[in-house]
C-alpha cells in the first residue's frame, strides 16, 4: 500500500471572544489513486488533536498556500506559513500567486478570462471589480490566482503561465504581474465597491461551484444573457455572517435544509455579483432555474442550476427571490460585507 503524501501548514483561527488569533497545524494527506484526500488539525496552544484525520472534500491542495483562508467545518483558518521544509519546497518551487487586471474594454470577456486561467490549473483566490479612471460607469476586473507558475519571474512569463498561450486578445490586454501583498491589500480590501444599488439583483456563486472552477462559465452566462455585471467580489463568509444573510429563510424552509444551506455557504469562498436589468429579480430567477437541481434538469435544462448544480443544497447559485429584496441583498454584500473586509484587513 502506498502511503499518503503529507503537507503541513501553520494556520490561525481568529478567536473573536479573546480578540486574538489561535495557532494550529493543518496537515493535508494526498492519498494515491481514487482514495479521498484527508485533513487533520492540531491545536498548538492546548497541545492536542483538534480535528482527527479524516476525509474532507471541501478543501483541496490548491486551496492551501501562504496567505490563503480555508474553512473546515465552518471554522475559518488563515494559512500563515509552511510548517516544514518539504511543504515549503513543494509549494514555492513551481507554484505562485499572480494578479491580473482585465480592463473595462474587455468586459464581455471577463468570464472567458477566468475560464482560461482555471483551465490552465490556476485557482481563484481574490476577485473584485474596480472602477477604471476616466471610464464612468465602467468596471475593470481585478483577480488573483494561485497555480503552476513554473518559477516564472517576468510579467510576460507569468502571463504565458496563467493563460497558457491563449490567443484571445483579452488575455493579452490584461495587466499581469506577480502578486504583491501590500498592493493587493489596497486593491482587494478597499472600503468601496462598484455596486450601483439601483434596479439590481444578487447572484451568489456558491463555494462548491467556485471550487469546481465554474465562476468563469457562470459570469459568461450572465453577460451572454445581457445582464449588466455592475459589481463582483469574492468573500469567505463565517457561519454567523451566512446566518445574518439567510435569516429570512429561517422557518420558511425546514431546519435540516436550512442548516445544510448555511454550512455550504460558509464552507469556502463564494462570489457575489450585483446584476442589473429591466425586471432584474424576475429575469435572473428565470435564468437560475428551480432550486431543486433534478427538477431544473428535467424541466429547464439550460438554466444555471441545471447546468452547474449537484443537488438542492449545492445548486450552484443563490439568487434574490423577491423584487423588494434585490437592493437589500446587494447592500448586504457590497456595503456591509465590503466594509467588514476592509475593517478585518486593518485589525488582523
Amino acid at each position: 500500500m502506498v502511503d499518503a503524501v503529507e503537507y503541513k501548514f501553520k494556520v490561525e483561527w481568529y478567536d473573536e471572544l479573546a480578540g486574538r488569533p489561535r495557532p494550529y497545524v493543518l496537515t493535508y494527506f494526498e492519498n494515491p489513486g481514487s482514495a479521498p484526500n484527508e485533513v487533520a488539525i492540531f491545536d498548538l496552544t492546548k497541545k492536542r488533536v483538534f480535528l482527527k484525520r479524516g476525509p474532507y472534500d471541501d478543501v483541496s491542495l490548491s486551496d492551501l498556500f501562504q496567505g490563503a483562508q480555508v474553512t473546515v467545518y465552518a471554522r475559518q483558518f488563515k494559512v500563515t506559513a509552511y510548517a516544514d521544509e518539504k511543504t515549503r519546497a513543494a509549494f514555492t518551487s513551481d507554484r505562485g500567486l499572480v494578479t491580473a487586471i482585465v480592463p473595462a474594454s474587455y468586459y464581455r470577456d471577463f468570464g472567458r478570462v477566468l475560464t482560461i486561467a482555471q483551465e490552465a490549473g490556476f485557482s481563484l483566490t481574490k476577485l473584485k471589480t474596480v472602477g477604471e479612471p476616466g471610464s464612468y460607469g465602467s468596471v475593470a476586473m481585478a483577480i488573483e490566482f494561485v497555480g503552476p507558475t513554473g518559477g516564472a519571474r517576468t510579467d510576460e512569463d507569468l502571463r504565458e503561465a496563467l493563460f497558457r498561450g491563449a490567443p484571445e486578445e483579452c488575455c493579452r490586454a490584461a495587466e499581469v504581474r506577480a502578486s504583491d501583498a501590500e498592493t493587493n491589500a489596497t486593491l482587494f480590501n478597499g472600503p468601496s465597491s462598484t455596486a450601483t444599488f439601483d434596479n439590481c439583483s444578487l447572484l451568489l456563486i456558491k463555494p462548491h461551484a467556485v471550487r469546481a472552477g465554474h465562476t468563469g462559465p457562470l459570469v459568461s452566462a450572465l453577460i451572454d444573457a445581457n445582464f449588466e455585471v455592475s459589481a463582483m467580489q469574492l468573500f469567505t463568509l463565517s457561519r454567523s455572517e451566512v446566518e445574518n444573510f439567510t435569516e429570512v429563510y429561517k422557518g420558511v424552509i425546514n431546519a435540516s435544509e436550512y442548516s445544510n444551506m448555511t454550512l455550504e455557504l460558509s464552507s469556502g469562498p463564494c462570489v457575489a455579483i450585483e446584476v442589473r436589468a429591466e425586471s432584474c429579480v424576475r429575469e435572473l430567477r428565470e435564468l437560475c432555474g428551480p432550486h431543486d437541481v433534478e427538477v431544473a434538469k428535467a424541466l429547464r435544462p439550460n438554466t444555471l442550476r441545471a447546468r452547474f448544480g449537484i443537488d438542492k443544497v449545492q445548486n450552484a447559485v443563490h439568487c434574490t427571490d423577491l423584487p423588494e429584496d434585490g437592493l437589500l441583498e446587494c447592500q448586504y454584500f457590497f456595503d456591509i460585507m465590503v466594509a467588514q473586509v476592509a475593517s478585518d484587513a486593518i485589525h488582523k
